[in-house]
């Protein structure tokens, strides 16, 4: 009899969705089915592998999973080996398919999503929408939510391919059509998902056959207090960042100043901060004294000749000596500009450095070599530091009085009265061209060069840092190492890297930043960091006391309704339609209980003294999570909305 109905009633585009019908005689409906079409050979191996995923969900669960949601979908099964994973899509709720990210568990880590292309995965995919920035391949496994990374195929059926750097035994794979909600059209309705090792042969593990079909048009029950759209309930408040809180750092308020703001130019060069507590900015547009609300300029009305500034240094009398490109060395004193020019002796016009040493010596580093400034003259000496021609990029003098510098994109120190290559042990520094040199508070000397390079000296070893495979291979134009043994690197268009623990956060626009190519850093007195950048101004970053975490840390939902922490010390989330979140050992991510959770709205969260966790939902009643059992209590109306809005524990349990 169910032999007869399908193969009268199914066409092979619909052969699934007849089958889910048929229950536990999914076999038999499969035969009759791929009969009455002729849809064999390939197909019908392929339709019975997802009907048969099918049957055993119904036989586990007695009724199918919920239709697939836009925001998040869990797809779990057993363990397989996998490197390479396939997501087609056969249908979508409307035009070319959309997915904003698709992501891959292994069994020994619930929480490490191997996917990502900063792990070494690579996405392929049977084509991309032309015409949409926004919309390429790159989002589908960059770590990044929402619609604005997210990837559009080139027509309705296609498939995108995610393959991992070596096999893993994965279990789950979790995709959507936008985490934050705004938009659910170009939905996936209908796919499988398929995982190899060899890229050649195939094994579906999930499918949207064991899943209800998704009514367009259709709205879930309760339209009030909210309104409830096309297929998605959408969250009472908004469910995405502010623009502020998109594109700002979690850990750093940065706040920034430009011209419009006071500022001679936009391009900043050099920073400096005087005994008197002033900070001195010195730019393309000419100097600047800033009291961290106004800005004093400085240019040719008040004797700086030349606007175009490129180093700053105080003296121990308290004179600031400010070095320009093409109009020699100027002194400021009482208040007055005077200036050394080639004319009164300067190798050169164009002063990229200024460093004093421990004995009032002034040391001036120029595109026509180095030259010592004492007791109001240049010091003549026919040693080699002075003889040399070669253009001194960096000067620094250490706290031991060595005189350090970048001679033509080497490093070079002062020694004996000539100039000397520095016999350094570990990773030769000379092969690679240096452009920043920097001395810290621990007293260990800083480079920075092409390629990313970045390394410290300490007695003569010298020990590259060691920064993640996914770092781009960027210039470093300037290194700072902060007081708290943070270490900064401006980079010349990747914007600015700390690296703390073995770890780099990177800065650029995407978190605030005003442009991402920076040319200096200074560390004030308070232990703020102040970033001079190539044509985006002045900032400033101060660390945080409160910091945001959001679904780029790797929470479920943004709009988070309540909290509650267990005995183990795990904290449970509880989101706006988003699910349940957890953190565990400091890492967070969605919690994977049931997946008539997975985009819950969850008001209040409970952690009972006896252990259970009880969750509250809007509409779906109230669950008791008992270590791996979860009970629901449904609602005495499941017609209209029942929020739980509050859970509380008394004192007889």
């Amino acid at each position: 009899m169910v032999v007869e109905f399908v193969a009268r009633s199914c066409q092979h585009s619909d052969l699934m969705r007849c089958c889910k019908y048929a229950g536990h005689h999914a076999w038999v409906c499969l035969v009759a089915a791929c009969l009455a079409t002729g849809f064999l050979g390939w197909a019908m191996a392929q339709a019975v592998e997802e009907a048969s995923l099918a049957s055993a969900s119904h036989s586990l669960t007695n009724h199918f999973r919920p239709p697939v949601h836009p925001r998040r979908n869990v797809e779990d099964f057993p363990a397989v080996e996998a490197k390479f994973v396939r997501f087609t899509i056969l249908k979508t709720s409307s035009a070319e398919p959309c997915l904003d990210e698709l992501e891959i568990y292994p069994e020994d880590d619930a929480t490490h999503n191997v996917g990502l292309a900063s792990g070494g995965a690579r996405a392929t995919a049977s084509g991309s929408l032309p015409g949409f920035q926004i919309h390429q391949l790159e989002s589908v496994n960059d770590g990044r939510y929402g619609n604005g990374h997210s990837w559009i195929a080139d027509k309705t059926n296609a498939w995108v391919q995610i393959e991992l750097p070596e096999v893993r035994l994965v279990n789950r794979v979790v995709w959507g059509r936008d985490r934050e909600s705004n938009f659910v059209d170009r939905l996936a309705t209908e796919y499988r998902i398929e995982v190899s090792t060899d890229g050649s042969t195939w094994r579906t593990v999930a499918s949207s056959a064991d899943r209800s079909p998704l009514v367009i048009g259709g709205t879930f029950a309760g339209v009030q207090p909210m309104t409830r759209q096309i297929v998605t309930r959408f969250a009472p408040v908004n469910s995405s960042h502010s623009f502020e809180a998109q594109n700002n750092s979690p850990d750093y308020r940065i706040d920034r100043w430009q011209t419009e703001d006071g500022l001679p130019g936009n391009t900043v060069t050099s920073i400096l901060q005087t005994r008197d507590g002033y900070l001195w900015i010195g730019t393309f547009g000419g100097l600047a004294r800033f009291d961290g609300v106004r800005f004093k300029r400085f240019g040719e009305a008040e004797g700086l000749k030349n606007n175009r500034v490129l180093c700053l240094c105080e003296d121990r009398p308290g004179n600031l000596w400010v070095g320009s490109e093409g109009g020699g060395l100027f002194r400021l004193r009482d208040g007055v500009f005077t200036a050394l020019t080639t004319r009164d002796g300067l190798r050169h016009d164009v002063v990229t450095a200024v460093a004093e040493d421990g004995v009032g010596r002034l040391w001036i580093g120029t595109y026509a070599g180095l030259q010592c400034w004492r007791e109001g003259g240049f010091v003549q000496d026919t040693a080699e530091p002075f003889r040399s021609p070669l253009p001194v990029t960096r000067l620094l003098v250490d706290r031991a009085g060595t005189v350090w510098m970048v001679v033509n994109g080497q490093l070079r120190k002062v020694e004996g009265g000539r100039l000397v290559t520095p016999k350094l042990v570990g990773e030769p520094s000379g092969q690679l061209a240096i452009s920043a040199l920097h001395e810290g508070r621990s007293g260990h000397l800083w480079l920075g060069g092409n390629s990313g390079y970045v390394a410290s000296s300490s007695n003569n070893v010298l020990r590259v840092l060691p920064l993640p495979p996914d770092t781009l291979p960027d210039n470093i134009w300037e290194v700072w190492e902060a007081r708290n043994g943070d270490v900064w690197m401006g980079t010349a268009s990747s914007g600015l890297r700390r690296w703390s623990n073995d770890r780099v956060l990177t800065l650029t626009t995407q978190e605030g930043l005003a442009e991402n190519s920076v040319r200096c850093l200074f560390e004030d007195r308070e232990g703020n960091l102040w970033v001079g950048t190539n044509g985006g101004g002045l900032q400033r970053l101060k660390p945080k006391t409160l910091r945001l975490v959001t679904t780029r840390d790797g929470l479920a939902h943004n709009v988070v309704m309540s909290l509650a922490e267990d005995a183990h010390g795990e904290l449970w989330i509880g989101s706006n339609c988003g699910g349940l979140s957890a953190r565990r050992q400091g890492t967070f991510a969605p919690a994977y209980l049931n997946y008539l959770l997975d985009n819950e709205c969850i008001w209040s969260v409970l952690t009972a003294r006896d252990g259970a966790l009880w969750l509250g939902t809007w509409n779906n009643g109230l669950f008791r999570k008992s270590d791996e059992k979860l009970e629901q209590f449904k609602l005495a109306n499941s017609s209209s909305d029942e929020p739980v809005l509050a859970l509380c524990e008394d004192r007889t349990g």
